[in-house]
């Protein structure tokens, strides 16, 4: 799955903690709503859930024939979102969104580094 935000120019500050409310809620609510599912329909294990988190500006646009269109997004936050998405039930964050993020004295929020899959990326706590 790719969620894209746009981000307010007046309040960055708050884009990103929307979309880091959105990947937390990926990892706990909307996992264990699947599991549920998996285990009641199929008697499936548990799956676990990695997500991604990085900023640059992306081009989205439509592709394909007419009727037949499907939306694409290119951009370097959507080739590192998805290299850092591998993690296990943990949001990992890239090196640019680490540098952006707002800080403030007595945050709740902490980056811990992470290599996954070649990429350095900060597991988001």
């Amino acid at each position: 799955m790719l969620a894209l935000f746009e981000v307010d120019k007046n309040n960055k500050t708050k884009t990103m903690y929307a979309a880091h409310h959105a990947a937390k809620n990926i990892v706990n609510d909307t996992r264990c709503l699947v599991n549920a599912t998996l285990k009641e329909r199929c008697n499936l294990p548990p799956v676990d859930l990695g997500v991604g988190l990085a900023i640059s500006q992306t081009l989205v646009t439509l592709i394909g024939l007419d009727g037949e269109k499907q939306p694409t997004a290119f951009g370097r936050c959507v080739f590192k979102a998805t290299k850092l998405s591998g993690g296990r039930n943990e949001v990992i964050a890239d090196e640019r969104l680490n540098q952006s993020w707002p800080t403030s004295k007595g945050g709740k929020l902490k980056f811990i580094s992470k290599k996954i899959r070649g990429e350095n990326g900060f597991i988001m706590e």
